[in-house]
Formats: structure tokens, C-alpha cells, sequence
């Protein structure tokens, strides 16, 4: 059988596509009617129908004369009756365009003998990609330290001494009471973590959205978002866990405020110990009380209600409220 000219593939290939229409098909209705446009109404003299249609309807011939406009014709009015490939034409849904009972054999006939003669691409309708597996979650894996950091105030005796034997030195009488209140300092040391946390793998999702979850009004996480909300106001203190060492940091916060509540704490809360609290909600409406570890699992805040958070943020501020919006890269919610 002969092969389709190059022009007339290229022009199959070029309607079919943006009609929806197999190209090659459309060359097998081409190559039945006119073969291509060596027979019939096909020939140079007969204005270059190469697919037949219109030819014996006046009212039409001359706006779609030539090849270009019978593919581009062809192509939109088998896309308009439904008609995308040769089953469609075996079943009978492109029978208006046939002029023999035998069309459809004839033009399925043209179609299978094409065989391998076209180039890539025109060789039947494409193949529909197999589904794809959706994307694995992204795992964020920590280390779990072995001890924290803790700012404690230590009294200096010497520091008192040295404040009498200066005010001694000057004539003056020491005032034991304010010297004793000025001899504390700071000191920090590091205070091992209990045996027996491992280390955590969790997959970080993005924060929930939408209305809260209804929440008891007197339930454990009301109680223990009043017991943060009294720490309002206090410095960020790194291993802060109490006002008596001057401040909070951001699980230090939530520490206290447990324990303000009688939860009793097998461990010190950290980001990391957090994470074998209560249960998982990710991904629920939140409640008050709700524990947050975000930013990849180095902060965490407390879920306060109506969008909002209890938070020690970082060095140099205090613990306040911030919009849970601000927030990103979470790693679990839990609740008690």
C-alpha cells in the first residue's frame, strides 16, 4: 500500500492533535477516499479534496479547497460528532461522513495496512501514561540529645563578703540585705535527659487550617493554656522552666504549665520528649492546649484557640501570643 506524502502526515498530525483526533485516522479516511490524493476528487484538477468530503456539496467546496483546509476540516467535524479514533468509526459514529455501505471496512482497512510506514508520533492515538505512585512523605530525622541546658541562680557568698569588706574599706555601714540579694548569679550547666528516649523519625506535614475543634471548658487543655497564659510577659530564658530561674523557653513554657495542671511528667517536655505525649491529632481541627513542634522540630507552642499560640520565642523576648500562621514546617501535634 502507498505511503501518506509527508505533508499530508504532517498536517494530520498537526489538527489531530489539537482536535483531539488520532492523525492517523485521519490519513486512513485520506488514503480510503482518494489515496491520498491520486483518485477522485482528490487530483490537482479537482481542487485537492484528499479526504472527500464536501466534494458533492457545492455550498462548501470552495471554503474548504485544498489540504490544509480539509485536515483542519476533518479533523473539527469528527471531534464534533464524537468521533476520536478508529473504534469510534467501527461503531458507526462517523457513518454521515460515508458514501458506500463499506466506508468504515474500507477506511479500518487503510488504517491497519498503514502498519509501520508512518513516522513516530503518527502511528495511532498516544499512550496513556500508567498512574504514578504519589510522592513519599519527606522524613525529617533527629537526634535526640542527651542532656539539656539549664540556667540556674546560685547564690555567691563570696560575692556578699566582698561587698561588706569594700562598704568596710569606705566607712560606711554594709546593708547585709541588698548585698545578699546582689550575690546571685547566673550559671549554666547541663543536666542529663532520662534513659530510654530514642530516636524519633516523623514526616513533616504542613499546618492545619480551618475552625477549631469544640473544646471542654473546663478540660485539661483549657487549664493548662491558663496555666501558660500567667506566664505572660516573661523573659526567654534558654532551659528556662520557671520563674525562679528567671524566665522560659519555648518548651520550657509548656513544661511548667503541665506540671501547674498535676500532669505528672516521666521526663523534662523538650521538642523531642514532646513527641511521646498524649496522641497525634496532625492534620484535625485544633484545640486548646494542643502542643505544636514546628520549624522542623527545634520550637514548640501551645495551641491558646481562635488562631492563636502561647509562645517563648527566642532570646530577647518575652512569652506572649502569636498567629499559629507564622509558623511552618511542622513536625507533629499532640494532646492529651
Amino acid at each position: 500500500m502507498a505511503i501518506p506524502p509527508p505533508i499530508q502526515v504532517a498536517l494530520a498530525r498537526k489538527w489531530g492533535q489539537k482536535y483531539g483526533v488520532d492523525p492517523r485516522l485521519l490519513l486512513a479516511i485520506g488514503g480510503h477516499e482518494t489515496q491520498w490524493g491520486t483518485t477522485g476528487a482528490g487530483r490537482p484538477g479537482q481542487g485537492g479534496y484528499v479526504l472527500g468530503y464536501g466534494v458533492t456539496d457545492s455550498g462548501i467546496l470552495s471554503k474548504y479547497h485544498g489540504i490544509a483546509n480539509q485536515y483542519m476540516y476533518g479533523a473539527k467535524t469528527l471531534a464534533g460528532w464524537g468521533v476520536h479514533g478508529i473504534g469510534d468509526v467501527m461503531s458507526g459514529k462517523a457513518s454521515r461522513w460515508a458514501t458506500d455501505p463499506a466506508w468504515e471496512k474500507g477506511v479500518q482497512s487503510v488504517y491497519q495496512g498503514m502498519g509501520g510506514a508512518l513516522p513516530p508520533g503518527v502511528a495511532g492515538p498516544p499512550a496513556v501514561p500508567p498512574p504514578q505512585a504519589p510522592p513519599k512523605p519527606k522524613f525529617l530525622t533527629t537526634k535526640v540529645p542527651r542532656s539539656r541546658t539549664v540556667t540556674e541562680r546560685v547564690y555567691d557568698p563570696g560575692m556578699t563578703a566582698q561587698g561588706i569588706f569594700s562598704a568596710l574599706a569606705q566607712g560606711e555601714t554594709p546593708d547585709i540585705s541588698a548585698l545578699v540579694q546582689q550575690s546571685y548569679k547566673n550559671v549554666t550547666s547541663q543536666v542529663p535527659l532520662p534513659p530510654g528516649i530514642k530516636r524519633t523519625v516523623v514526616a513533616q506535614t504542613p499546618l492545619p487550617k480551618g475552625q477549631d475543634a469544640p473544646s471542654a471548658p473546663g478540660g485539661i487543655g483549657n487549664r493548662v493554656v491558663a496555666a501558660a497564659a500567667k506566664q505572660l510577659g516573661q523573659p526567654y530564658v534558654w532551659g528556662g522552666e520557671s520563674r525562679a530561674e528567671g524566665g522560659f523557653d519555648c518548651s520550657g513554657l509548656v513544661d511548667a504549665a503541665l506540671r501547674a495542671c498535676g500532669v505528672k511528667l516521666p521526663f523534662r517536655v523538650t521538642t523531642q520528649t514532646a513527641l511521646r505525649l498524649g496522641h497525634s491529632v496532625k492534620g484535625q481541627p485544633l484545640k486548646p492546649g494542643d502542643m505544636m513542634i514546628v520549624h522542623g522540630g527545634s520550637h514548640m507552642v501551645l495551641y491558646a484557640g481562635n488562631g492563636k499560640v502561647i509562645a517563648a520565642p527566642h532570646t530577647g523576648t518575652n512569652v506572649q501570643y502569636q498567629p499559629v500562621s507564622m509558623f511552618s514546617g511542622l513536625v507533629d501535634i499532640r494532646r492529651l
